[in-house]
């Protein structure tokens, strides 16, 4: 299970620089993945003829992560 929420650029910086990874608050626990270098994500969605995993809420994804090489070094678009 994932859950997904929209941030601002400043908005993540401040979540990265004031939340201790592996803090933990109602309920959640913040976890700086890739020492909070973002990766892209290509995601293919796929359905069946007559709907029917949209009807029950459900999806069917394929996802392929790309990686700068060599690592980038900060967040900022340019390097990645």
């Amino acid at each position: 299970m994932e859950a997904k929420w929209a941030a601002t650029k400043n908005a993540f910086e401040r979540m990265i620089a004031e939340f201790g990874n592996g803090e933990s608050s109602f309920g959640f626990t913040f976890r700086v993945q890739w020492s909070g270098i973002p990766r892209k994500f290509v995601d293919f969605y796929y359905e069946t003829s007559n709907g029917a995993l949209s009807v029950d809420l459900h999806s069917l994804r394929h996802r392929t992560k790309y990686t700068s090489n060599p690592l980038a070094k900060d967040r900022t678009l340019s390097t990645l």
